[in-house]
């Protein structure tokens, strides 16, 4: 009989200890101050013949440029897939 209580126990605190921190997680809120999730766009661009490529960030919720930068194509590496 005493295992058969010892052995209830164990599932029910086993159910306890997996369904509390899953219900937990998923109730959790992972919002951003503002709503600024997508507030920033990249924007890139390259000449081949001339070996560059520029790259510029967007501020969309003001509409201004963030950053500008011009590199040269050598300064990358090729990705292999």
């Amino acid at each position: 009989m005493k295992t058969k209580d010892n052995l209830l126990k164990g599932i029910i605190i086993g159910i306890f200890v997996i369904v509390v921190p899953l219900i937990l997680m998923s109730t959790t809120n992972y919002t951003t101050v503002n709503g600024e999730v997508g507030r920033y766009q990249i924007s890139t661009s390259s000449t081949p013949a001339a070996n560059w490529s520029y790259e510029t960030i967007l501020d969309t919720k003001t509409g201004e440029v963030t950053s500008r930068k011009v590199f040269h194509i050598n300064n990358f590496q090729e990705i292999k897939k």
